[in-house]
């Protein structure tokens, strides 16, 4: 003889129904508080949105929160204010979001390439080879100066007038490139 009979209910069953039913309230509460308050539930966060089975899958003993199945929430009254409450939570964690703010940059962002045509892109590109051209003759300028400078200079055996010498002539080359020269007036 079976332990129950037909249409009855165990009382382990129904203290999980009641638990379910009381767990899938308190998400609806926690969807709520959150919008009200502008802030992210930090166990759910994720970078754009939420999903149902996200608010499924969520537990939380402290807030007597468990997790369900679809099927169990599909039953419930209050399965269509969650889809309501859940379409209203993402829309405002995806204003909020650093996502978002990532991607506005990136549109703002005057060197971005989104939109332009192959032609500007080509140009773009010719214009930056340009100046890395430019940059590295500067350097190599730069560098031949140095050595130079290092060749007249050894070892402080020439006077100080040879080495003002030096240093004005490689401050007129520079002022032609574009540079400044850095003078140490501490006479080591």
């Amino acid at each position: 003889m079976a332990k129950f009979q037909k249409g009855q209910t165990s009382e382990s069953k129904r203290i999980e129904q009641a638990a379910k039913k009381e767990s899938i309230e308190n998400k609806l509460e926690q969807l709520k508080l959150a919008i009200s308050g502008n802030y992210a539930i930090f166990e759910l966060c994720k970078e754009t949105q939420l999903t149902l089975k996200d608010v499924q899958d969520w537990k939380n003993p402290h807030l007597k929160i468990i997790r369900f199945s679809y099927n169990t929430l599909k039953c419930h009254e209050s399965f269509k204010q969650i889809k309501t409450e859940l379409a209203n939570y993402n829309k405002l964690i995806y204003q909020t979001s650093s996502f978002v703010q990532q991607k506005k940059k990136k549109t703002q962002n005057p060197t971005a390439t989104e939109g332009l045509s192959k032609n500007e892109l080509k140009d773009k590109v010719k214009i930056l080879g340009e100046e890395n051209i430019q940059w590295l003759h500067n350097c190599i300028l730069l560098h031949r100066m140095y050595c130079e400078l290092k060749r007249m200079v050894p070892e402080e055996i020439q006077g100080k007038i040879n080495y003002q010498k030096a240093l004005a002539r490689h401050a007129k080359a520079m002022e032609r490139n574009g540079l400044s020269l850095v003078v140490n007036n501490g006479n080591d």
